[in-house]
């Protein structure tokens, strides 16, 4: 797995603490769930991997709330990666926007 960028660590900690956030709303964009069934992955995994693995790319520059980031870890011995948008903001959310499994 490529080593995260050190501007993205603070994000890395403020996703994880969503992720973990019940509060928080859950979205996909529009072909990331069928992405997510061709790369092997459920939605148990997406949380997984959001609230555990590592930002190894990244905007950042833009607004907040359209940024895109690619968080990568294992889970149940799949190593996927997810492309994702999220707000910190009153309304809490986290969209998955792509879903990948990666090959090493």
């Amino acid at each position: 797995m490529p080593k995260a960028h050190p501007l993205f660590l603070e994000i890395a900690a403020h996703l994880r603490e969503l992720a973990h956030d019940p509060q928080a709303e859950w979205s996909y964009y529009i072909h990331a769930q069928d992405e997510m069934i061709d790369a092997g992955v459920d939605e148990n995994d997406a949380v997984y991997v959001l609230q555990n693995g590592k930002i190894t790319q990244g905007e950042t520059r833009g607004d907040l709330w359209t940024r895109r980031y690619r968080v990568e870890g294992l889970s149940d011995g799949v190593r996927a990666a997810f492309s994702v948008s999220f707000s910190l903001e009153e309304e809490k959310w986290i969209e998955i926007v792509a879903a990948s499994r990666v090959n090493e």
